[in-house]
């Protein structure tokens, strides 16, 4: 029984109607080529393209020579990601005290704001925590209201990198809005926040915050909730989204036990490629801006195509010619709504890896790195490659 990616081909006779240029290759063909390409690459570059639907490999050239993979490390975030909280997992905020409310609804002390790394926090999202708070009963704040960061440690860049605009924003377990405030203590401007907007409900409290740990013995007065891992892995992987990765590799390093660090989420991502998936990709960093990240193209296929089936990893990758960073790719081609992919790019790197639908009906999985290259001429070789898979016959 052939296997197949039902969404892709669903898509695929939608938006393939009318491409040019559609004659089908036969395998030997196809791998003459697409070796012809590479041939046109830098030397520091590989491939490697295998037929999930047969099992067989199509064509490999230095396929076992780990690269600079840019973005396409953000796969490695998507599965740690998933291994750790699960698809319908999601990143709880969470509003705590030491008491119960009393009978006319007062809280007697502080009020924590305790984050765990929510990257899609906002201030939309709080104004909605104040008020199922002044729904629960909550009419006044004897003390004060107190934002909790603890579950990340305090770097607010992946490794060694400061904040800068290629990561999009401060990272830590309470940054809200992506930190546009520019606030220098963001736990302590999102307790402003709320206090603010408990105080627009009706809810007597003080606006003089500051951030610290919430204490043992807490308990949950009312939390915000995420999108799930799902959603938050395509908005990652779509449109390459490094803040939501640096975010989410952090945050599968929480333990009861240990802040957050990049490091330990890397470690953790590594664990997970290694052990559920058999591939030891080097993670340094979950977006792929670090120039030490290290994999390999028949890594990256392997992790592919034992994730075939997997409709949320599947439904993460952009569309070629139709959404994120390939909606301007191939667009009138065959590729056109028949590949998915994860983009990557530095100063002279560029990768492309992930799936397409074959005119005869097969699923290819597919991985270019290019290092020490010209971006802009790799990725025309990458897309003439692509355009070549999707005409397996």
């Amino acid at each position: 029984m052939r296997r197949r990616l039902i969404p892709l081909l669903a898509m695929a006779f939608v938006l393939v109607a009318g491409a040019q240029d559609a004659s089908a290759l036969g395998e030997r063909t196809l791998a003459r080529k697409l070796a012809v390409e590479m041939r046109q690459a830098a030397p520091a570059s590989g491939a490697y393209v295998e037929n999930l639907t047969t099992g067989e490999r199509v064509y490999q050239l230095r396929a076992q020579t780990a690269r600079i993979p840019a973005s396409n490390e953000k796969l490695w975030t998507t599965v740690a990601a998933l291994e750790r909280f699960g698809e319908d997992g999601v990143l709880r905020t969470t509003a705590l005290a030491l008491r119960p409310l009393s009978l006319n609804g007062t809280l007697q002390g502080n009020l924590y704001l305790r984050g765990e790394g929510d990257p899609t926090l906002s201030t939309a999202r709080l104004e909605v925590l104040a008020q199922d708070l002044a729904d629960a009963g909550l009419s006044r704040v004897t003390g004060r209201v107190i934002g909790d960061e603890s579950a990340f440690d305090s770097r607010r860049g992946p490794v060694s990198r400061g904040i800068d605009s290629d990561v999009g924003g401060p990272l830590g377990a309470l940054i809200l809005d992506r930190g546009a405030s520019g606030a220098a203590d963001p736990a302590a401007h999102a307790a402003e926040v709320l206090a603010r907007q408990l105080r627009d409900t009706g809810v007597k409290v003080s606006l003089d915050t500051r951030s610290q740990n919430t204490p043992p013995g807490a308990f949950a007065l009312a939390l915000a909730r995420s999108a799930s891992i799902r959603t938050l892995i395509q908005a990652m992987n779509v449109p390459s989204d490094n803040f939501l990765a640096e975010m989410l590799l952090k945050a599968v390093g929480m333990t009861k036990a240990a802040r957050a660090t990049t490091r330990r989420g890397a470690a953790y991502a590594s664990r997970v490629a290694e052990e559920v998936y058999g591939v030891a990709p080097g993670v340094v960093d979950g977006s792929g801006l670090s120039r030490r990240d290290r994999a390999s193209p028949r890594d990256l296929v392997s992790l592919l195509g034992q994730l075939v089936d997997d409709d949320a990893f599947f439904r993460s990758l952009a569309v070629m010619g139709v959404s994120g960073t390939l909606d301007e790719r191939l667009e009138s081609s065959p590729a056109r709504g028949r590949c998915r992919g994860k983009t990557g790019s530095l100063r002279d790197v560029s990768a492309l890896s992930g799936y397409c639908e074959t005119l005869g009906g097969d699923v290819l999985a597919y991985s270019i790195m290019m290092n020490r290259t010209n971006v802009f001429g790799a990725r025309a070789i990458q897309d003439r490659m692509a355009n070549l898979i999707v005409r397996l016959e």
